[in-house]
């Protein structure tokens, strides 16, 4: 299993309330329908562990079951319109792909 670690923030002109609903309102539909995904999180970041401001407003935790079927899946249609959505409300955005080794 590949678990996805994403950041971003919120382009400006973007509040906090506007992103976290449409997150809401789009992600749990959107991940009961794709075979790839074990488990999705969003998360607001609240700062780092010694106390400083974090560069970074969110992150999601992805869960992924098969790489394979997930690209399949982003191909879709209804996936890019979300994607597009997506990027249009987010900056500074990074993914990393992590495999646990112990």
């Amino acid at each position: 299993m590949v678990r996805m670690v994403a950041v971003f923030n919120l382009k400006a002109g973007v509040t906090p309330e506007e992103y976290e609903s449409y997150a809401r309102e789009t992600d749990p539909p959107m991940i009961a329908k794709m075979q790839s995904i074990e488990d999705f999180g969003t998360y607001r970041v609240t700062g780092l562990l010694n106390g400083d401001d974090s560069p970074y407003a969110y992150a999601e935790v992805i869960d992924v079951i098969d790489m394979d079927v997930l690209r399949e899946e982003m191909k879709s249609e209804e996936l890019q319109n979300i994607s597009k959505k997506f990027k249009g409300m987010t900056t500074d955005y990074s993914m990393m792909l992590t495999e646990k080794f112990y």
